[in-house]
């Protein structure tokens, strides 16, 4: 009995090792907290980490507002529904301010929900307006702040004193020290790692950012 042996590993280093990534930056996003981490020549660039005090929780309190702001009468079960609204509706626009109305795939409903309340959302997924079913079947309208949340992690409010995830990646690769080549062979490929990572649109939203800004720097 007894534990023989204990291996402590970077999560980010651990996933750029895990997708063989040898220059790039991970993009670690977790409940609170984000992390740009460097990796260059299959290293962590320990001093060019950039770390971000956003994550999803950040996230789940704006949907939660959203939901509240739109019925109060739902007030005592918003707190129920951000969650699953978060994790199944929500969406990263493709630019600020697009208007597509929602990614409410009912296949994207959580596998712990019951047969009867997959049903009802189901039922619902052509209603005019976006809608959550909540347990006792009353119909939770899901306004447009709601399901477009996570645009905060892209173009935090202007009184926010940090940056979005893209500025965040831009900031980690400028502090590798080698030189411009270096600093252009990290910014070549983003690996993105971590729940809030894995909303849809995330990706091609990033990739749009990054070219936006970089442009045709490499």
């Amino acid at each position: 009995g007894g534990v023989t042996g204990l291996l402590m590993v970077n999560h980010a280093e651990a996933a750029a090792r895990a997708h063989g990534l040898v220059d790039g930056v991970v993009l670690d996003s977790g409940a609170e907290v984000t992390h740009a981490v460097p990796v260059l020549r299959g290293r962590r660039v320990r001093g060019a980490v950039a770390p971000l005090g956003v994550g999803g929780e950040d996230v789940s309190e704006l949907v939660s507002a959203a939901l509240y702001s739109a019925e109060r009468r739902f007030a005592p079960q918003r707190h129920f529904a951000a969650g699953p609204v978060k994790e199944y509706h929500a969406f990263v626009p493709v630019s600020p301010g697009d208007e597509r109305s929602n990614n409410l795939d009912p296949s994207r409903h959580s596998a712990d929900y019951s047969p009867q309340h997959k049903q009802q959302q189901q039922q619902h997924h052509h209603h005019p307006h976006p809608v959550f079913t909540l347990p006792d079947g009353s119909l939770l309208p899901l306004p447009r702040d709601a399901l477009t949340a996570p645009e905060i992690l892209f173009t935090l409010d202007p009184s926010y004193p940090l940056p979005g995830f893209p500025d965040l990646i831009l900031s980690a690769a400028s502090r590798v020290p080698d030189s411009p080549e270096a600093r252009r062979a990290v910014l070549s490929q983003v690996l993105l790692s971590g729940g809030n990572t894995a909303f849809p649109g995330f990706g091609a939203r990033m990739r749009a950012e990054l070219r936006k800004r970089v442009g045709g720097r490499r």
